[in-house]
């Protein structure tokens, strides 16, 4: 049986798309069963004029629009979206975006912040959704509120980053020194992150003791650049990429294979120095999470946490409870389990050395407890975190 020929319409210039293609990479390593062809395609970018007459078997793009979706849908060939919102581009695999929102309000919560706010400089469906689920999240999870501003997007998408106009970077400014400060800002990309961070630089404001500032999509080039690195979700692009291609083949080998849209969890915070700070004014919780943080691996309890602080553990707790959402010892696994994570994602070490590196004084007892926070098992959550849950045929 030939191979089949395969279109890939995704850019390569920015982290997200790289991870896609590393994913779809890794799929081609495991099939061997395609014959690739690759556009390097931005997402603004128009689709190529001779699309329509490519001899190919299917596609995985990136669409931008309803109407290049339209287009693609009418050449008749099996095709994945990578940029779908599970209404108008199917069939589609997407990242969850209720969860980006869930994450960038826990972490910046957990820094110890009160104050909140989103920035984005398109209103795309996905911004719009990282908004909505912040948002949500902010007020489900910690009774907090959130202070958003929204460029529209004819305004700022003819202008590179470094050259908006000085009204719009203006009133970036100025919106930014009316925020209470320290604010927790999180941004729909990285690169809107980027123009507020050099706009921060401008105006004398200090990051991250003013504004702790998230971004996302964890293009590591782009987050490390920046003075300070910039903290970013990580979107599980790879994983993203691969279901695609998974997805894709499925349709290819079977044209009735009914595909739902498929939606990819963002795995963690990638943290970094921009919001790399605790803002609490109690002297004694700030320097619990210090050590905490510094010391999660050996085998500390509160007791010990107390000792260090120089307070007693019923003091301590006390206090801890009036800035945190939890206990003392709850921050302690939650520091534990979120290093273990860490671990399970981008190494092969088994779950025992795994359990012990993190503090725990017992794989039995490490496993039970991350099955209970994270309601799946260690080896399972690594799995899924490079492959995702099997496709079912329907």
């Amino acid at each position: 049986m030939s191979k089949k020929r395969v279109l890939l319409l995704i850019e390569s210039s920015r982290g997200h798309g790289r991870g896609m293609l590393e994913g779809v990479s890794q799929y081609l390593v495991e099939t061997n069963d395609w014959h690739v062809f690759f556009e390097d395609h931005a997402v603004l970018d128009r689709l190529p004029k001779t699309l329509g007459s490519w001899e190919g078997d299917g596609m995985i793009v990136r669409s931008h629009n309803p109407k290049a979706c339209a287009f693609l849908r009418g050449l008749g060939k099996p095709y994945v979206e990578l940029l779908g919102d599970g209404k108008q581009y199917l069939p589609d695999v997407r990242v969850d975006e209720q969860l980006v929102g869930q994450l960038a309000a826990d972490h910046l919560h957990e820094r110890g912040l009160r104050h909140f706010a989103f920035f984005s400089a398109d209103r795309e469906w996905w911004s719009v959704a990282r908004e909505k689920s912040f948002r949500a999240a902010l007020r489900e999870s910690h009774a907090a509120t959130c202070t958003s501003l929204l460029l529209p997007a004819k305004r700022f998408f003819s202008y590179p980053l470094s050259t908006i106009p000085q009204k719009t970077a203006d009133a970036i400014g100025n919106w930014l020194e009316s925020l209470p400060k320290p604010v927790g800002v999180f941004a729909s990309i990285d690169l809107h992150a980027m123009l507020l961070l050099g706009i921060c630089h401008e105006l004398g404001i200090i990051v991250p003791n003013q504004v702790a500032l998230l971004g996302a999509g964890n293009d590591t080039l782009v987050c490390s650049l920046l003075s300070p690195k910039l903290s970013s979700i990580a979107l599980n692009s790879r994983l993203v990429g691969y279901r695609g291609a998974m997805l894709l083949d499925k349709i290819m080998r079977d044209p009735s294979y009914r595909a739902e849209p498929l939606v990819v969890p963002p795995t963690h915070v990638v943290v970094r120095q921009s919001t790399d700070m605790v803002a609490i004014d109690d002297p004694s919780v700030s320097h619990a999470i210090a050590y905490i943080r510094e010391n999660h691996s050996l085998p500390i309890g509160v007791n010990d946490i107390a000792e260090q602080v120089g307070v007693s553990r019923r003091t301590l707790e006390r206090r801890f409870r009036r800035w945190m959402p939890h206990s003392l010892q709850a921050e302690l696994v939650r520091v534990r389990l979120e290093r273990a994570k860490e671990l399970l994602r981008d190494t092969d070490l088994p779950v025992a050395q795994i359990s012990e590196r993190v503090g725990f004084q017992s794989s039995e007892y490490f496993s039970n407890t991350f099955r209970r926070v994270q309601g799946l098992a260690p080896n399972r959550y690594r799995r899924q975190c490079q492959f995702g849950p099997p496709l079912s045929m329907k």
